[in-house]
């Protein structure tokens, strides 16, 4: 048996381990729910370089009432811990079922020093016909989507780079973003995803398309809105959503809220600002006034709307 058949096997044991964890304890929480022989649907968020303090459960800073109604009628797990405090290789293990240490890419192995230390930051991605999760998932009869920061692989062809200062409503401009976006949502779906939108391909303030056109903003709404979609089209089968927000990491979401056209997005400047499906942006601080919370917790209450949007519809749909 040659190392790679042997190493191709343990990779499908692992994330066999993973994904059966994973379905344990969605069946086990939803078998209050699902009267038929329908699988779950599985519904994982992941923000991005959230603290402890940002969660109004943990440490009673942040107003997170969504949050911390899925942790009174959750579980919360007190002893878990991620397999690498860097996005990226966090990212590829949640969907991997593997330590990104084990990444088999070329350019990932480059990065090995001469005694073996591997080196693990933004430099792993998923080798092809690797099983993944979402791929695993799909083959068992689920729709698989993605929404948000990608930041794994490098993903499609994208389209040259509009010079710095560009104007993203000047026509030649927003085609660019838009080919941008519309090349991201199909290498995304490369990797086991068969849906995939409003997405970013990582962090905004390195995407020089996003920060040459001032597109380096956070947008809590624009994220939401794909999620609803991807719910309301997909109520009737068995769907995975990865909802991966860019919140609350880079940029300043507290700038993002208060100075940035919320007609930004990862594919543009949209036609009309995103309304209607979560508080508006303008009452977050009100709000936190109100409770007595400091504003340097906005950035958390703007993702607490956006995740209670997502929880109230799969209420009204009954899923």
């Amino acid at each position: 048996m040659t190392h790679s058949t042997t190493q191709s096997q343990r990779n499908l044991a692992c994330l066999i381990g993973f994904v059966t964890m994973s379905f344990a304890l969605a069946i086990s929480l939803a078998s209050s729910v699902f009267a038929d022989d329908r699988p779950p649907n599985i519904v994982f968020i992941i923000t991005d370089d959230q603290k402890n303090d940002q969660l109004g459960y943990l440490e009673g800073e942040a107003l997170t009432p969504n949050l911390d109604r899925m942790a009174s009628e959750g579980a919360i797990f007190e002893q878990s811990y991620v397999a690498s405090s860097v996005c990226s290789p966090s990212r590829y293990t949640v969907l991997s079922g593997q330590y990104a240490s084990r990444v088999d890419l070329p350019f990932f192995a480059q990065s090995t020093t001469d005694e073996g230390v591997r080196r693990v930051l933004w430099n792993v991605g998923f080798s092809p016909g690797q099983p993944t999760l979402q791929s695993v998932l799909q083959d068992n009869g689920y729709t698989t989507g993605m929404i948000g920061k990608w930041h794994i692989n490098g993903v499609g062809n994208r389209p040259p780079t509009p010079p710095k200062g560009s104007d993203p409503a000047d026509p030649e401009i927003a085609a660019i973003l838009q080919a941008n976006h519309e090349a991201l949502r199909e290498g995304i779906k490369h990797h086991g995803f068969s849906w995939a939108d409003h997405v970013y391909a990582g962090n905004l303030v390195d995407d020089k398309r996003l920060v040459n056109t001032g597109m380096d903003e956070h947008n809590m709404e624009w994220l939401t809105d794909a999620a609803l979609r991807f719910i309301e089209e997909n109520r009737d089968e068995p769907f995975f959503l990865y909802f991966a927000t860019t919140l609350n990491h880079v940029p300043d979401p507290n700038k993002s809220l208060r100075e940035a056209d919320p007609r930004i997005s990862g594919e543009g400047l949209l036609p009309e600002p995103i309304t209607g499906i979560m508080p508006p942006r303008e009452t977050i601080y009100e709000r936190l006034a109100e409770a007595g919370v400091d504003e340097k917790h906005a950035m958390a209450l703007w993702l607490d709307d956006g995740i209670g949007a997502i929880l109230t519809k799969l209420e009204e749909l009954g899923i």
